[in-house]
């Protein structure tokens, strides 16, 4: 049991135990003994229907993130291929690898309509699982953000003749916020119409 000494300024020296904690963990521990100890039990007994729910198959582009008792299993994703999983008391997550694209719409306040398609795909399947509730949603949520943070600050006449710059900055920005996701950003394309961004260029030289 870890103990802490703490002298109060009359030099009285006061012992402060933590065991709540401890004995908490350790119940934790021996009821995840017991629990798991049943379902290896349920699992001789019903075979060899039980090898039907217990192996389980993810795709080359998928991997398994799996959660015993609500707790990540170590060893990290599984797959491809076949996993073992125990019934009752573990649950998994299948996470799909393979590079997707948004398109990203926004408006700025010169009415120019600008797209982008964001290239991302799933670097650290447990990440994504575990550090955020939709990885997807939410990196398409920033991507959106991104977009127009960045169009909003920039005026027409950059917007038309530095394109490449603008889609690689988003893209070193998106690529360090998704980390954390476990997402990996490959690239980023700004599309727009070059008639209406013209227009929309001439339009606004016009009226200033």
């Amino acid at each position: 049991m870890a103990r802490y000494v703490i002298e109060s300024p009359g030099a009285v020296r006061l012992d402060i135990g933590c065991p709540a904690s401890e004995e908490g963990d350790k119940q934790q521990r021996i009821c995840s003994k017991i629990l798991f100890g049943l379902s290896c039990i349920l699992v001789v007994i019903t075979m060899p229907f039980s090898l039907f729910i217990c192996f389980k198959v993810v795709q080359e582009y998928e991997r398994a993130v799996i959660f015993r008792l609500g707790r990540l299993v170590s060893g990290g994703a599984k797959g491809p291929g076949i996993f073992f999983i125990l019934p009752c008391i573990d649950t998994y997550a299948r996470v799909d690898l393979r590079t997707r694209t948004y398109d990203v719409l926004t408006k700025d306040s010169v009415t120019v309509s600008v797209d982008a398609v964001v290239y991302y795909r799933v670097h650290n399947a447990t990440i994504s699982i575990a550090n955020v509730e939709n990885a997807h949603h939410s990196t398409k949520l920033l991507a959106q953000t991104t977009l127009r943070n960045t169009m909003g600050t920039r005026p027409l006449h950059e917007i038309l003749s530095e394109r490449e710059t603008i889609s690689g900055n988003m893209q070193i920005s998106l690529d360090e916020a998704t980390e954390c996701w476990g997402i990996k950003v490959e690239r980023v394309e700004i599309r727009a119409q070059e008639k209406k961004l013209l227009f929309s260029y001439l339009t606004t030289i016009y009226l200033t």
